[in-house]
């Protein structure tokens, strides 16, 4: 089941149709069962006033088709009213449950035909004691509630429900009980049935569907009927009335024919009157030349004033936008001059840092090259010792006094390293009398620490005890603090106590000097004019070129050291300075853009307007010599304040104007003879009287008018003419039309059926088809129409007017209207079938069960056609003559109404077979129980309670039921 459902659950009879009370459930199959004249036909058909949205009974026989017992006739509003609502306590009620919840439907008797309709949004068992008392009688029935009228009723429901309503319109009634917006609870919470549009013709297709349900048979006139109001009811347009003269129609076209030949006289002096209405054009342009002075006067006169404010507008705009210019112009050449400052700046200490770098590097280079067991300033001073040296042994080679001073040096420095020499091998010789080894390590650190040559001293002998407490005594008066030792106000850093490799690298470095000392004293001691002591010379000179440039590179490095921070500093506040000038000269130059953007913007407006005043200054001089010339033009130019209108001002303007005043008169004359010729040819009177010797313009303007219409209207009534006699025969087709439209109507329709028909198997049936049956010279007649031309400009044969008209006095006569309705031409509906296995159609009548069967598979179809999708409605399908199906139908019949949503409802007598109530499964027994305390003596019946129906055996011996003689039947002991 979707979740937009709707269910009918119960229908309750209160005093009505012959029936005190009856409660009779709706959303299951059941058949009532009962003699004759108990009121179950009344039950079924009671129906239809829940379902149609009407207030009262008129029209009764069209309304509700109430029919009569003999299926003749139908029942009148008056019979249906008192059947129904024979007393103020009538009440019929219909519970439905849809998604938005339960509500009850409640009819009651109005005034006059009316009947008034409450909408209770509660089931009904919760307001059933307002209706009927239960539980109040020795019989178990109940009893009839005391006072039971429509006011105490809606009183006390309004109590229970404050939201009950009460609709007596049949707009509103429509739109509850067939809502459609799924979506809105409030809008459906009332709705029986969701239409696919809430249009009168899907409405009147829903009753007509409605009628339908309640007589199924295809070979009666309702059935046919029903199908034509179907039909109707989907018609889109009801202007479908045939009521026209054929003799207007003659008389039309001797009218058409008159007017032709009036039209081919006025055609013959069409070119003359285009000559004069050229000349009449041109006059009526220059008439208002002078007008034309005066506006341009005027709109010259604005113009000039206009322009001037518009000037001074402009003026007052950029007069301060170039103030601000100027400002911002010098604020950036101050701006951009400091900026230009600073990048210099930062250009020469750019170039003093890489020079202090390029300073630094080199000296890095040489001191980690040369110098980097030392500290700068001893690689200073060991390059300046060296360089003394290298000059020494210079001025040597170049002086033979100091050469022989440098030779006792060498010579004493040789002794010197020899004897060094020789005591270091002698000390290696003797390592275990190093004081390095008899003192104790901390002592030993300490002396180290001092001068490392201590600790290498060797006395090759066993230190006596007095020397070494000297020394440990000497040792106590130093601090240790860790990473040096203290000897009161001086610190020693720590150095290690190893002392062989620093011995045998002092051995390496002084047979090093030694060598260098005995080479030097070679090269002293070889001649003046040797060829070695001339390249020695060189090298010694070059040498001191090094030493030269390592000191001075050395004495820049610790300076470079420095200024390469301080440079970098400096750079640094220069780069902000120069950023803080570039912003501020970045945000100068986009003002001034801005500036200059609307400087730009509004210098040529003030360019033009310059332009445009002296222009107008120009004109101005012009006009007035004009005005001199033509002397009215004063006149005019004072008397037409009313006209004046905006003019295009321009030299050529002004010079169209004076050429317009000299042209006019020349015109006027031409159009005043043209207007006496076509006067003295009959072609229109005179009228305005304008064969005087000076008419006034007013009355040249309205002779021609009279003319020119005459002329204009030429074209326009001849198409006309020609349109009226196309209409003349279309205005035919309108009426004709609507013949056609009706059998399209029928056709469409029919092929609608099939098509769906195509997709539904009954039973045995393989294939359906419907077919629609036609009145016989409505047929005719359409094939007839469908040959004549109705667009042709030429009138349509008198025979077809009589072929017409004779249909118009067969067809209807006085007492019907000439309104077209399906019904009048829909003479019946017959089906055409082709069972399973079988390849031939049967077009000969089928049997009534068929019939029966493909008729309520026909009101489903039609049902789901307008039905809102997405919803699912169980509906009560009635069906009052259940003896037209076969009985082995219903076990396909049943199963399939349920599978579409259909319950079926139906009613017979006691006659009806107990196979037959088997099949339906449920069945409710009226007219078995009567109560004394009724609503009226006449009507005493009451139902009330679920269905019956069969039980199987074993149900039946667990409830010690009776056993019929058939066992597969059982029927419960009552």
């Amino acid at each position: 089941m979707s979740s937009f459902y709707f269910s009918y659950k119960r229908v309750i009879l209160v005093d009505s149709a012959d029936l005190c009370y009856a409660e009779i459930p709706l959303d299951e199959h059941a058949i009532l069962l009962g003699k004759g004249n108990v009121g179950k036909s009344s039950i079924l058909n009671s129906l239809r006033l829940f379902l149609l949205p009407e207030v009262n009974f008129s029209k009764c026989e069209s309304k509700f088709a109430f029919r009569t017992s003999d299926k003749n006739s139908f029942y009148s509003k008056d019979q249906s009213f008192q059947h129904y609502f024979p007393s103020a306590s009538s009440f019929l009620i219909l519970e439905v449950e849809n998604f938005t919840g339960s509500h009850c439907q409640i009819l009651c008797r109005g005034t006059g035909y009316e009947y008034k309709r409450l909408f209770v949004p509660l089931p009904y068992n919760q307001i059933r004691d307002l209706f009927w008392s239960c539980c109040e009688d020795e019989d178990g029935i109940g009893q009839a509630v005391e006072g039971l009228t429509f006011p105490s009723v809606r009183e006390k429901i309004k109590k229970r429900a404050p939201d009950t309503l009460v609709v007596n319109d049949t707009d509103k009634l429509q739109k509850m009980l067939y809502a459609n917006d799924l979506l809105n609870d409030s809008e459906t919470r009332y709705s029986l049935f969701p239409l696919v549009e809430q249009d009168n013709s899907k409405v009147n297709s829903l009753r007509a569907l409605f009628l339908l349900l309640f007589d199924m048979n295809s070979n009666s006139s309702a059935m046919t009927k029903a199908i034509a109001d179907i039909i109707e009811a989907d018609k889109k347009s009801s202007n479908d009335i045939l009521n026209f003269n054929i003799d207007d129609f003659l008389k039309k076209h001797e009218q058409l024919e008159q007017e032709s030949k009036q039209l081919t006289i006025i055609k013959n002096q069409e070119i003359e009157f285009s000559h004069l209405k050229t000349k009449f054009y041109e006059y009526i342009q220059l008439s208002e030349s002078d007008k034309k002075y005066a506006n341009f006067m005027d709109s010259l006169f604005k113009e000039r004033e206009q322009t001037k404010k518009d000037k001074k507008i402009i003026d007052d705009q950029i007069k301060p936008i170039l103030k601000e210019i100027k400002e911002l112009d010098d604020e950036f050449k101050t701006t951009n001059h400091k900026l230009i400052e600073v990048k210099a700046k930062i250009d020469t200490k750019t170039t003093d840092l890489k020079q202090a770098q390029s300073d630094f590097d080199k000296g890095h280079q040489i001191w980690q090259q040369f110098y980097i067991s030392l500290t700068i300033n001893n690689a200073i001073e060991s390059a300046q010792q060296e360089h003394l040296e290298k000059t020494s042994q210079l001025s040597a080679l170049n002086s033979e006094i100091e050469a022989q001073d440098q030779r006792n040096k060498l010579k004493n420095n040789i002794t010197i390293y020899q004897n060094s020499i020789a005591r270091f091998e002698e000390s290696s010789k003797n390592k275990q009398f190093i004081l390095a080894e008899q003192l104790e390590k901390p002592v030993a650190s300490i002396l180290a620490s001092i001068n490392k040559r201590l600790i290498q001293a060797n006395p090759n002998k066993q230190l006596e005890i007095d020397d070494i407490e000297a020394i440990n005594r000497f040792s106590s008066l130093f601090r240790n603090s860790g990473v040096s030792f203290d000897f009161y106000d001086m610190s020693f850093e720590k150095r290690s106590v190893d002392i062989f490799d620093d011995l045998e690298q002092q051995i390496i470095d002084i047979k090093e000097k030694l060598r260098k000392d005995k080479n030097t004293l070679s090269r002293l001691q070889q001649s003046n004019n040797s060829l070695h002591r001339q390249k020695d010379i060189q090298e010694l000179e070059k040498t001191l070129e090094d030493l030269k440039l390592k000191m001075e590179t050395l004495r820049k490095y610790p300076i470079a050291e420095a200024n390469i921070e301080t440079f970098r500093n400096q750079l640094n506040d220069m780069g902000i300075d120069k950023r803080n000038l570039e912003a501020k000269r970045t945000l100068i130059e986009n003002s001034l853009f801005n500036k200059n953007k609307k400087h730009s913007a509004l210098r040529p407006k003030q360019e033009v307007l310059e332009e445009k005043l002296v222009t107008l200054i120009g004109l101005e001089e012009r006009s007035k010599i004009l005005k001199g010339r033509y002397k009215r033009l004063k006149d005019i130019e004072s008397n037409t304040t009313h006209f004046y209108q905006k003019t295009n001002i321009s030299i050529n303007s002004l010079n169209e104007i004076e050429d317009e005043l000299s042209r006019f008169d020349e015109l006027r004359n031409q159009i005043i003879l043209g207007l006496h010729k076509f006067i003295s040819e009959h072609i229109i009177d005179d009228e305005d009287n304008i064969r005087v010797d000076a008419p006034a313009a007013k009355s040249i303007k309205n002779t021609f008018k009279r003319l020119q219409e005459i002329f204009n209207e030429l074209p326009q009534k001849r198409t006309i003419l020609d349109e009226q006699i196309l209409t003349h025969n279309q205005s035919v087709a309108q009426y004709t039309n609507v013949l056609t439209s009706h059998e399209k109507y029928i056709e469409a329709f029919k092929n609608q059926l099939n098509r769906d028909f195509q997709n539904i198997a009954i039973n045995d049936l393989d294939k359906i088809e419907v077919n629609i049956e036609v009145d016989r010279r409505f047929r005719n007649l359409v094939a007839e129409i469908n040959k004549a031309d109705f667009h042709s400009d030429e009138s349509l044969s008198s025979r077809f007017y009589e072929r017409l008209k004779v249909f118009v006095n067969s067809f209807f006569n006085e007492k019907n209207s000439s309104r077209l309705t399906m019904d009048k031409i829909v003479t019946g509906l017959n089906y055409r079938i082709k069972k399973k296995g079988s390849d031939a159609w049967q077009t000969k009548k089928q049997s009534n069960s068929t019939t029966a069967l493909i008729n309520l598979e026909l009101a489903q179809l039609l049902l789901r056609r307008i039905k809102k999708s997405g919803c699912t409605v169980t509906f009560p399908l009635i069906h009052d003559e259940l003896a037209d199906i076969n009985i082995d139908q219903f076990d396909w019949l049943l199963p399939h109404l349920n599978k579409q949503g259909f319950r079926l409802f139906s009613a017979a007598t006691y006659s009806a077979s107990s196979e037959l109530i088997h099949k339906i499964g449920n069945y409710h027994e009226i007219g078995s129980m009567k109560t004394a305390r009724s609503y009226s003596a006449d009507r005493t019946i009451v139902y009330l309670g679920g269905a019956e129906k069969f039980l199987t055996t074993e149900e039946a011996r667990k409830m010690n039921i009776i056993f019929a003689e058939h066992p597969e039947i059982i029927f419960p002991n009552n």
